[in-house]
């Protein structure tokens, strides 16, 4: 099993909004929250889950002043080289960006890209960026895109998944990873995953408040009727806000439920084995 969307960082450089947000909804229980940011507990919670490897990302945002920095990420995947594989963070209209990834890649020898363009406060198919993502394309290597509402600290004017559009059409041969599956845009997830092949999503964050797995198979089985298959789809859990076991058992449960649909709509377990290994497996090159 692959988490394409796992975090650490140092509690102590957390932003405030994120602080309030994670203490008062009880993420940590009786535990010192510095105690989860490490690879140890990471390691534990991808173990609980039967996950095989991690993709730790970086979270940027100088508007923040929060820097996940790429040697930071690098040094965690050294803690744990079979298990973890990083992804890269650059502030992309930086005018060193170009630089910095070709760092992080050749020397650091991370995966991917991790862009957060609501919390970076920049438009992903600004063609200021296109630099980075010619750079990623010709490595061969996907770009992960934050995508769906989020907090109210933060605009959502750069979270709409429509806004891949721009990228996939000049960047056909770039993967582009729609973390959350563009959560509550559901229609303009789907949208640009018929326009485009190279657009994949991640089905971490979408937890819903009755049932838990409602909003995962809503989803999931829009993508059944919509797209036509689940080869698209990558498992991930966004840890620590929720853990791989939490969002696996999720799918499971909406596994279970689509039996009451009509069996092209039914997930099989053909669709879990590629949503939870496959799928990654592939678009990462490790098959």
């Amino acid at each position: 099993m692959i988490d394409i969307h796992v975090h650490l960082w140092q509690w102590e450089h957390t932003p405030e909004y994120i602080v309030e947000q994670m203490t008062s909804r009880g993420y940590f229980g009786d535990r010192e929250p510095e105690s989860f940011f490490t690879t140890e507990s990471l390691l534990a919670a991808l173990d609980e889950a039967g996950v095989d490897l991690g993709v730790l990302l970086p979270l940027r945002s100088e508007n923040f002043g929060w820097r996940v920095s790429n040697e930071y990420v690098a040094s965690k995947v050294a803690e744990a080289p079979d298990r973890l594989l990083g992804f890269a963070g650059v502030s992309p209209l930086a005018s060193d960006a170009s630089n910095e990834l070709r760092q992080a890649v050749e020397e650091l020898d991370l995966r991917g890209l991790k862009l957060h363009p609501p919390m970076q406060m920049f438009d992903p198919g600004d063609v200021r960026c296109f630099p980075i993502y010619e750079m990623l394309q010709d490595y061969g290597l996907p770009v992960l895109l934050h995508s769906g509402s989020g907090p109210s600290q933060l605009s959502d004017r750069y979270s709409n998944p429509h806004l891949a559009d721009e990228i996939a059409v000049h960047f056909p041969n770039l993967k582009i990873i729609l973390a959350h599956a563009g959560r509550f845009w559901y229609q303009e997830t789907l949208t640009m995953m018929r326009r485009h092949a190279n657009i994949y999503v991640d089905i971490s964050a979408n937890v819903g408040k009755a049932t838990g797995y409602g909003l995962l198979l809503a989803l999931l089985v829009a993508m059944k009727e919509v797209v036509g298959d689940v080869r698209r789809v990558l498992f991930a859990s966004d840890f620590p806000w929720y853990t791989p076991k939490r969002m696996l058992d999720l799918l499971l449960e909406a596994k279970a439920a689509s039996k009451m649909l009509p069996e092209p709509l039914t997930l099989t377990e053909t669709d879990i084995e590629l949503i939870t290994d496959g799928n990654a497996r592939h678009l990462l090159g490790l098959d």
